[in-house]
């Protein structure tokens, strides 16, 4: 691997200051949705400095963070590097960047290629190609606590929105060429995407379990790349709307040890009678969103020291 790749993979390691983190996370999907199951360890630092603070509570807890990461899966080695300015109390911005690299394991695991008619292109060499997504994004953040006359420790009933515009790319393709990573189903473009992220829930006090909430995502591509292949045109859909949505929980377990657990439904595309039948995605003809169906389990471990 180029050795340049190598310090920028692992720039976050150092640039380490202030809390240092240790996670595994994990994904498990149903038979007939096709998908091994997931795995990846990371460690990782956050560190946050106050900034542009006043008197009012708007005001009274900005600051400036950055938080890094390096996560390795039997696939692919990645890292990222956030920061995250909050000049007001409802409001986050936020820019983030992504390096990865992945290899091959055995004949049916892909960590990084392209999807040439469901196949890897095995004249890609392990390690050759790397992958950089960058996004910038704000989030809209409330506290019903906040603006209760007097909050007690059953009031934080808390909600969040975050929305960003991400551009990603791989080395090793071409505008028009799918791309696998981190063993997907290899429907990656390089271009813009639009991305949305929104969690209600609430804080719950004296309790393991202390947060419980419901999540949904949006995810599609956005102009030019979107345009490749449209509904509307009869194409196999880049245009579609991916929607995720579900329940989540937090288990603060002890000593800085914590256990998320995430339930998801995702949406599909509907296709013609004659193409669904197809291998390869893109030989297909979209009409529209299909049903929800479900998707995973995902687990994260977190310890914080």
């Amino acid at each position: 691997m180029n050795k340049y790749l190598f310090c920028l993979l692992m720039l976050p390691a150092c640039l380490w200051s202030g809390e240092l983190q240790f996670g595994a996370d994990s994904a498990f999907y149903p038979k007939d949705r096709g998908k091994s199951p997931e795995f990846q360890v990371w460690t990782g630092f956050s560190d946050s400095q106050p900034i542009l603070r006043g008197d009012s509570a708007l005001r009274e807890n900005n600051n400036f963070a950055v938080q890094g990461k390096l996560s390795f899966s039997p696939v692919s080695l990645g890292s990222d590097l956030i920061c995250q300015l909050t000049p007001l109390a409802f409001l986050k911005l936020e820019q983030g960047i992504h390096l990865g690299t992945g290899w091959t394991l055995g004949e049916d695991i892909i960590g990084l290629g392209l999807n040439k008619d469901g196949s890897s292109d095995q004249s890609i060499e392990s390690l050759s190609g790397v992958v950089c997504k960058t996004w910038l994004g704000v989030t809209i953040q409330f506290d019903l606590a906040a603006v209760l006359p007097d909050p007690g420790e059953f009031s934080h009933l808390v909600f969040q929105s975050s929305f960003s515009t991400c551009f990603q790319y791989y080395s090793g393709a071409d505008r028009d060429e799918p791309w696998r990573y981190q063993a997907d189903e290899g429907e990656n473009f390089n271009g813009f995407l639009g991305k949305n992220r929104t969690v209600l829930g609430y804080v719950i006090p004296r309790s393991p379990i202390d947060f419980a909430g419901f999540i949904l995502e949006t995810e599609g591509y956005l102009g030019s790349t979107a345009s490749l292949s449209r509904i509307d045109d009869s194409g196999w859909g880049l245009d579609f709307v991916e929607v995720r949505l579900g329940p989540l929980a937090n288990w603060q377990i002890s000593g800085g040890h914590s256990l998320s657990f995430l339930v998801q439904w995702k949406n599909s595309r509907a296709y013609t009678a004659e193409s669904k039948e197809e291998d390869f995605f893109m030989n297909r003809i979209c009409t529209g969103q299909g049903q929800l169906s479900f998707e995973r389990i995902a687990l994260s471990y977190k310890y914080v020291w």
